[in-house]
């Protein structure tokens, strides 16, 4: 998270809860991951509250009983840190009010009186139609995954005859990532996995079974060990997960410390210092320090690279005999700093949401920029559940819509009628469609005053009521218009220096350059009033930009943005060199392959990887 504030130059650490869809864990994992996931609560404060449990919890043993530590420490200092994050020991594992695209929290537990095939028991933070887990407390889910047999009893959930009783998931399913892929899939069905991050305990020592005389091999000790030590060598499933990832690139992340706490157990609390040194000393490796950055990057590019229907490793039999469906552009989610607008989501909802019987239609209108279509995502975000399918279209150009049905068509194998095919509830968006009759405009001030401190990042800031005046002042400079007040909140959160004040001077400066340069443009691109007000902001944001990001802009101007992917770039610096055209070629086309040569050089070595 640290590289992450660093990244995207955040005033704050942010929380891990923001960047990851579902976090999940086994164990003293499951406390770590209720911690950061259903807690939501930041990365140091996590690790203080949990080396005091482990303080609390393990520094006692117990003289009799099953267990060497007493559960009812471990369920009192669980109540106490759940407490804290929501003023409720008791609070139940299942959100109160959840939301769509919030992060899940998946923590996994064995039956005592089954353990076949290592199937674990699943407590979720969220409601599930099929194999749902018992409906019981935060700490009581963390109880029943902690219930290791060397450290605590088992522990029952429910209420006699019908309880009950758990033990650690380590026996038999200690990593569970193959468990979560599978939930993933079955979670986000539509959706692609843009990044996997796997956290081990450290590597488990050498597994083997020891030799022993020919009276103690009429003993089961040794064999016992030794599959206790199997079930729980974690390092088998992620091996497993790295062959399942190998032809990926920057997908899988496996960060795990590979030497000196291979003997460190869970209740070795008062080696936590240790524990501290040996991480410190795994993360400063080149090797893990560069993968930790690509992971920074995954996490914050949320690039699509893996289809979810694909990610537990099943076989898909129709891809295998037809070839390569085309992919079906998903729905996506709208941005992190969209704001307000609260009135206009509603009179969508109760359009489109106010008959199941009969189709409705809603069709929102304004400038380029005004928000349509981030009010439309948003709509969509909070409705999800109501819809069977959600379809996404680009309606820019009619070739775009009919290519965009077609591949639905293919890819759902329902020929000419798809709409005949579903009795249940579906949403179609189309993007940028011509035809347009919900009327949006510029943003209520108040709206526009929000956006304005989200997209510079100072949401959780108190602004002061001089700041409050010079922002509202801008606002107005800017007609209150969605996208110019986005440009500039982006504009003033990347450059720490510069106020509203000073940005307000820099946009009434620029501003009669900026016109100068609007009144050249193409009559076409000038669609309405608010044009030039964009224009100038842009063109700010613009001037920001490295001669090298500027380069890379101009390039991939001309497809559409639908269409870039980075296997575009990478087999071009990979080839452009030692491409020989067929037919002669032009100056200006011998000039433009030269410039492309020129910006790929600086991507590929000496060996052109």
């Amino acid at each position: 998270m640290k590289r992450m504030q660093a990244l995207k130059k955040l005033d704050s650490l942010p929380y891990p809860y923001q960047y990851f869809d579902v976090i999940a864990g086994t164990g003293t994992g499951a406390v770590q991951a209720c911690m950061l996931g259903r807690l939501r609560m930041p990365v140091d404060l996590t690790i203080k509250a949990y080396a005091n449990l482990a303080n609390d919890v393990f520094s006692e043993k117990k003289r009799y009983g099953s267990g060497s530590f007493k559960t009812t420490k471990l369920k009192d200092s669980l109540g106490r840190i759940i407490q804290d994050a929501t003023g409720d020991p008791d609070e139940p594992m299942l959100e109160r009010q959840p939301t769509q695209g919030e992060c899940k929290t998946l923590v996994f537990a064995m039956s005592k009186h089954n353990m076949r095939v290592g199937m674990p028991t699943i407590f979720r933070s969220y409601h599930v139609a099929a194999n749902a887990g018992p409906e019981c407390t935060i700490r009581d889910t963390l109880c029943a995954t902690m219930a290791h047999p060397d450290l605590f009893k088992s522990f029952d959930i429910g209420d006699p005859p019908l309880n009950q009783s758990f033990v650690d998931a380590e026996l038999g399913c200690n990593n569970p990532l193959a468990h979560v892929l599978t939930e993933a899939k079955t979670l986000y069905p539509d959706r692609y996995i843009a990044s996997v991050t796997s956290i081990g305990t450290g590597h488990t020592r050498t597994i083997q079974i020891p030799d022993t005389s020919f009276l103690r091999h009429l003993l089961p000790i040794p064999a016992i060990v030794a599959m206790k030590a199997i079930a729980a060598d974690s390092e088998r499933v992620a091996e497993e997960m790295a062959r399942r990832f190998k032809s990926t690139e920057d997908v899988y992340f496996r960060l795990n410390v590979d030497q000196g706490i291979q003997n460190i157990g869970a209740d070795g609390w008062e080696q936590l210092a240790e524990v501290l040194g040996h991480t410190h000393a795994y993360m400063k490796l080149v090797e893990v320090s560069q993968r930790i950055d690509k992971l920074t990057q995954a996490l914050d590019s949320r690039r699509p690279v893996v289809s979810a229907v694909q990610i537990d490793g099943e076989i898909q039999i129709a891809t295998a005999i037809t070839g390569m469906l085309p992919a079906i552009r998903r729905c996506p989610a709208p941005s992190p700093i969209f704001t307000g607008c609260e009135a206009m989501i509603r009179r969508v909802e109760s359009c489109i949401g106010a008959s199941t019987v009969e189709r409705r239609v809603c069709v929102l209108y304004g400038l380029g920029g005004a928000g349509k279509t981030q009010i439309a995502l948003k709509v969509v975000e909070r409705t999800y559940n109501h819809w069977k399918e959600v379809i996404f279209i680009d309606a820019t150009t009619k070739e775009s819509i009919e290519s965009t049905l077609k591949d639905i068509a293919v890819a759902k194998n329902v020929g000419d009628t798809y709409k005949m095919s579903h009795h249940s509830p579906f949403v179609t968006i189309y993007q940028e469609g011509a035809y347009s009759d919900c009327s949006i405009s510029s943003m209520d001030p108040d709206d526009a005053l929000a956006l304005l401190l989200k997209a510079a990042q100072k949401q959780e800031q108190e602004p002061s009521p001089k700041e409050i005046d010079e922002a509202k002042e801008l606002l107005q400079e800017l007609g209150h218009f969605a996208l110019a007040v986005a440009h500039a909140g982006s504009f003033i959160g990347r450059s720490p220096h510069i106020s509203t004040f000073d940005y307000r001077y820099l946009l009434m400066r620029d501003k009669k350059q900026a016109l100068e340069a609007y009144s050249k443009l193409p009559q076409a691109v000038k669609v309405d009033e608010h044009g030039h007000t964009v224009y100038t902001t842009w063109l700010m944001c613009y001037e920001r930009l490295s001669s090298r990001a500027r380069g890379l802009l101009w390039l991939i101007s001309p497809p559409h943005h639908t269409g870039i992917t980075i296997d575009i770039f990478r087999r071009a610096a990979k080839k452009i060199g030692s491409y020989e055209p067929t037919f002669p070629t032009s100056f200006l086309e011998n000039s433009a392959r030269q410039q492309l040569q020129t910006f790929f050089s600086d991507f590929v070595d000496s060996s052109q990887n």
